[in-house]
């Protein structure tokens, strides 16, 4: 029941109980001219209503009548309570605040149409030509993997076809307890090595002016702060690493050609001179060579007395690949001649 609902019964009794009591005068019978009323027959009777008391010195009020079975039951009245058991607040309700759970779900991507068997099967065949090369390697089919090996490069085939034999021997087990494997495995890496030398820059690592030369590592340097004299015969050992060697009949060949430039330090450059007998005469050996140099000799020009760079240039003939190093010196002014006599 809301508020005003109760507030009008409220009200609604107060003036049903107020009411008898204030339709009588407050006047004395003499004042008014009535006779009052003595006994109970005196009192007027109403057409098929019975009177209440005569002693009530109240106007009568006709007695209700009594409630016959046809007449419907009482209406049963719900009594008021104040101050009100429910609150403004109830009044009106308050929508519930949406709920937001903690981790909304991430709708999912449709999953992609799975492929047809026959699409399934041809994924899997098609391998990698390198991957199916080490599949023959160590299904001991080196013929099939060669055939694999020709979509790639020639400088890529022949790295590969010492590369892959090598790792599936490594993979054998029992690998390198014996020292006959180990020196397989040793030539298979010296066959490695020769393989991407031609390909790597050539390198002049050492050199310098000597008194004499012996063999490779085995010479006589002369000192730093030596200077030369105008006619002075004059040799170099350089030291020559990633060079090329060729099989020629039964021997290892090595060919350089060579050019030596004397310049001032300002660049302006005074004598120069070359080596072409080196590439017409090759250095042959019955064995590949690991280590290589070369001597050069020659007569010093006449120059001024002064500060010089000496700049060796060398070309490896099989690659043309080139290095170059510079070799700083000097040249002092003549000796005089003294004659005693």
């Amino acid at each position: 029941m809301t508020r005003c609902g109760w507030e009008l019964r409220l009200v609604t009794a107060i003036c049903l109980g107020l009411g008898p009591g204030c339709s009588h005068s407050l006047v004395s019978p003499s004042e008014s001219g009535t006779t009052p009323i003595t006994s109970s027959s005196e009192i007027p009777q109403a057409e098929g209503r019975p009177v209440a008391n005569a002693d009530s010195p109240y106007h009568p009020v006709p007695s209700r009548p009594e409630p016959s079975a046809a007449q419907p039951a009482a209406v049963q009245v719900e009594r008021s309570h104040y101050p009100p058991a429910t609150t403004t607040s109830d009044l009106i309700p308050v929508a519930a605040p949406p709920v937001i759970a903690a981790n909304p779900p991430v709708p999912e991507d449709p999953a992609p149409p799975s492929p047809k068997p026959e699409e399934k099967k041809a994924k899997q065949v098609e391998d990698p030509p390198l991957l199916a090369a080490l599949r023959y390697y160590m299904n001991k089919q080196p013929a099939q993997a060669v055939a694999c090996l020709q979509v790639y490069g020639r400088p890529a085939q022949d790295l590969l076809l010492r590369l892959l034999p090598l790792i599936v021997r490594l993979t054998e087990p029992g690998e390198l307890r014996d020292p006959a494997e180990a020196v397989l495995v040793t030539a298979q890496l010296d066959e490695v090595k020769a393989t991407l030398q031609p390909r790597v820059p050539l390198v002049i690592s050492k050199m310098c002016l000597v008194d004499s030369i012996k063999d490779f590592g085995y010479f006589i340097p002369m000192p730093e702060d030596h200077a030369l004299h105008a006619h002075d015969y004059v040799q170099i050992y350089a030291e020559l690493e990633n060079f090329t060697t060729e099989r020629q009949d039964s021997f290892y060949c090595i060919r350089t050609d060579s050019r030596i430039e004397i310049c001032e330090f300002n660049g302006r450059k005074r004598w120069e001179s070359a080596f072409p007998h080196e590439a017409n005469q090759p250095d042959l050996s019955k064995t590949a060579r690991h280590d290589f140099f070369i001597k050069y000799s020659f007569t010093l020009p006449p120059l001024p007395p002064g500060p010089y760079t000496l700049r060796l240039h060398i070309t490896d003939v099989a690659t043309k690949r080139r290095a170059t190093r510079t070799l700083d010196f000097r040249v002092a002014p003549p000796q005089s001649t003294r004659m005693d006599w």
